[in-house]
């Protein structure tokens, strides 16, 4: 990996943080895109209980200068701690995510296994995270590198509520 360096991120890559998602939900073609803001971002990362953690690749180089936005934060891993009842404190990687003039370098292997050892740090026995189907690129990656599709050989399915079914089921 030419010049990068992954470290946890600080407060102010929030910004950063937020326009790589917005990369990520257009790849993915989410129509309405990340609703997450700096702000939003910041309150949730590094606010007096911290709901999320990030850890970013960052393009370093030895002189200094100014460094064009694009050329800053170029990937990231997302993930928080949960809880399963059969083994206890677990982790989920949200997002996983290189811009693609930095796919196929060895990033996504670095920013995965960098999180993976935080997460076992922090005393998680479990890694869960979701992947398209349409994806084959993360399927082949995330099998290559010893995840196991809980779909296939458990028969999880992983659901969503989002907020309108949340709210009209809560009031039922």
């Amino acid at each position: 990996m030419d010049k990068i360096k992954i470290r946890a991120a600080v407060q102010s890559d929030c910004l950063w943080i937020a326009r790589l998602m917005k990369e990520l939900s257009d790849m993915e073609s989410i129509p309405m895109g990340s609703n997450c803001t700096k702000e939003s971002l910041e309150q949730h990362a590094f606010g007096d209980q911290p709901l999320i953690y990030f850890l970013v690749a960052e393009q370093i180089d030895g002189e200094e200068r100014n460094i064009n936005f694009d050329e800053k934060l170029v990937g990231y891993v997302m993930y928080y701690i949960t809880y399963s009842t059969w083994e206890g404190k677990a982790a989920f990687m949200e997002d996983l995510y290189v811009s693609p003039d930095w796919r196929r370098k060895g990033l996504g292997v670095a920013l995965w296994r960098a999180a993976t050892k935080e997460a076992l740090e922090r005393g998680c026995c479990r890694w869960n995270f979701t992947a398209l189907d349409w994806n084959t690129n993360a399927l082949t990656f995330y099998d290559k590198h010893g995840a196991v599709d809980t779909t296939v050989v458990e028969g999880w399915h992983f659901f969503r509520m989002f907020l309108s079914e949340m709210k009209e089921f809560s009031n039922a």
